[in-house]
């Protein structure tokens, strides 16, 4: 799976995203939008459920939502792949994405569904919120032969996490060389 990993992140296009100043920002914000939209029809879906009213008709908005949400969420997998495959928050995420999928499937409109959808939503928001804030050691990963050597220490080389200060140092220099 690392092997797998590794190689779609060394990828000419998710690299490009990576890399992008203004690219990855804006696929990150639209995955926010995407989630905004489909969790806040899900959160009100669910209200009403346990309510015992009946659930309006806004799917097409719930599927908008869902698709921006799924696309975004893959295009964000791919340019730091490596890094959210051995991330545990990311590793819950995927869970509870496949528990909400089973969900979806198995359960029919009700209380107790409204309830579980409740739980499994509010984790996947939690464990996405962790997603950023735990960051594995890439380079004791490859450096322990975790990843065998076909490019992917070479493109480890290429991809670090940056601190504040090394971004807020590029952003001062770009903004002295490149016009927005």
């Amino acid at each position: 799976m690392m092997e797998f990993a590794a190689w779609l992140q060394a990828t000419a296009f998710f690299t490009a995203l990576r890399e992008s100043w203004y690219v990855y920002p804006t696929i990150l914000s639209l995955h926010m939008v995407g989630i905004a939209l489909f969790g806040g029809l899900v959160l009100v879906s669910n209200l009403r459920q346990l309510r015992g009213q009946p659930v309006d008709s806004s799917r097409a908005l719930q599927h908008l939502g869902l698709t921006l949400m799924v696309v975004c969420g893959v295009l964000m997998l791919g340019t730091k792949a490596e890094e959210y495959f051995l991330n545990p928050w990311f590793q819950a995420k995927m869970v509870l994405l496949a528990l909400v999928a089973v969900h979806s499937v198995v359960f029919k409109p009700g209380k107790l569904a409204a309830v579980l959808s409740l739980l499994l939503w509010t984790g996947l928001v939690i464990c996405g919120r962790g997603i950023g804030y735990i960051n594995p050691d890439l380079d004791r990963v490859h450096a322990s032969g975790a990843l065998k050597n076909n490019g992917s220490r070479a493109m480890s080389a290429t991809y670090r996490s940056y601190s504040d200060a090394d971004v807020a140092r590029a952003a001062s220099s770009a903004a002295v060389t490149q016009p927005f």
